[in-house]
């Protein structure tokens, strides 16, 4: 029998985004039996704030962000935190869960990725467990980028916090310093840059 917490999440999830998008925009798509629970997803962003982390990020075939794999009721969702799209979570800049379809939908991803981090299987279903409960506490995006303050994430933060939280340093110490901002951040590149990560598709 599931949890209370679980049935909670899948609700949430439904009420949120839904298997299925009431839109006619089209999704990158591929075969989602390769996927499983707590793999990070990767995509090629289409915004300006997308266009700007692949600059600064600088890097071949750079992705511009990421989330976590979760699975309801068949139904894959992304976990992830991201700015500008408040308007889908109650008016607040919060963590979000997609559907997989709204993650890769056309105005949103022109590419991306999937990886998976080379451990029991046990290990990403622990931190796919731990992502849907900051879905739950409706932890704020973190826009000023701070790895010191866990009360408020950035993509790439939440990843290597709940990684992190299992034992895993995904970033390996990898930082980035811009221009203007208080703390080093971490680019996607610095988790893909992980050897133990391997990367299951790309399209």
């Amino acid at each position: 029998m599931k949890s209370a917490s679980c049935l909670l999440f899948g609700l949430l999830c439904v009420l949120v985004a839904g298997c299925q998008q009431p839109d006619t925009l089209t999704s990158l798509s591929f075969d989602t039996t390769l996927l499983q629970e707590g793999d990070l997803i990767l995509r090629r962003g289409r915004s300006v704030s997308s266009r700007a982390v692949e600059r600064a990020d600088n890097q071949y075939n750079t992705y511009s962000h990421i989330g976590i794999l979760v699975c309801e009721d068949s139904c894959w969702f992304v976990i992830h935190c991201v700015p500008g799209e408040a308007a889908e979570t109650g008016g607040e800049e919060v963590i979000k869960c997609d559907s997989l379809s709204l993650f890769l939908r056309s105005d949103r991803a022109e590419a991306g990725a999937v990886f998976r981090y080379d451990t029991l299987a046990e290990a990403r279903t622990n931190i796919a467990a731990d992502a849907r409960r900051l879905f739950q506490r409706r932890v704020p995006f973190d826009r000023n980028y701070l790895c010191s303050d866990s009360t408020k994430l950035y993509c790439t933060e939440m990843v290597d916090l709940l990684y992190r939280h299992a034992g895993i340093e995904l970033t390996e110490g990898r930082r980035h310093s811009p221009p203007a901002f208080r703390e080093p951040v971490i680019y996607p590149s610095d988790i893909t840059k992980n050897s133990k990560l391997l990367e299951i598709i790309a399209f």
